[in-house]
C-alpha cells in the first residue's frame, strides 16, 4: 500500500496502488489550489491545469504524464505533475502549489527529507462479517 507524503501540510495519507493523486489529496483535506484554482477548476477531468503539484521523490512510482500534461506543463520543470492526472503506484512526496521563486520552498523540501519516515500501519481492515456490513454488535437480553 503506497504512502503520499504531502510536505506542506505535513501530513501522510496511504493510498491503493492505482489510486489518482488529487483524488486521495482532496479526501484528506490538501488544498492543491491557489487562489485562482479555488475559483475555477474543473473537478478533477483533466482540462483546466490547476492541481500542479511538484514530486520531490518517487516520480518513477506515478503513472506516466499524460499528452494534456505534456501540453499544459511543458514550460514546467519534469518534476512538475497535475495531481488529477497522475496515478500512484509507489510511495511518493508532493509539494502541492509549488512556486519555484518562493524562497521557503527549497527549506520545506530539504527539512521533509531530512526528517526519517515514521513507521505507521495502515488502517486495519474490518476482520468479521459484522465489522463489514457496519452493524453494531447484538446485545442479548434476558425475557421476563
Amino acid at each position: 500500500m503506497p504512502s503520499i507524503r504531502f510536505i506542506r501540510e505535513d501530513k501522510e495519507v496511504f493510498a491503493a496502488d492505482g489510486a489518482n493523486l488529487r483524488f486521495k489529496a482532496v479526501e484528506n483535506q490538501v488544498d492543491l489550489y491557489t487562489f485562482g484554482g479555488k475559483m475555477m477548476n474543473c473537478g478533477g477531468y483533466g482540462q483546466c491545469g490547476t492541481c500542479i503539484v511538484e514530486i520531490v521523490q518517487g516520480a518513477e512510482n506515478l503513472s506516466p504524464r499524460t499528452s494534456f500534461e505534456e501540453r499544459k506543463l511543458k514550460r514546467k520543470p519534469d518534476s512538475y505533475r497535475l495531481a488529477c492526472q497522475a496515478t500512484v503506484n509507489g510511495p511518493v512526496t508532493v509539494l502541492t502549489k509549488p512556486n519555484p521563486k518562493e524562497a521557503q520552498r527549497e527549506t520545506l523540501i530539504a527539512q521533509d527529507l531530512a526528517r526519517p519516515i515514521p513507521v505507521t500501519a495502515p488502517p486495519a481492515l474490518p476482520q468479521t462479517e459484522t465489522e463489514v456490513a457496519g452493524d453494531p454488535p447484538s446485545i442479548a437480553t434476558a425475557e421476563t
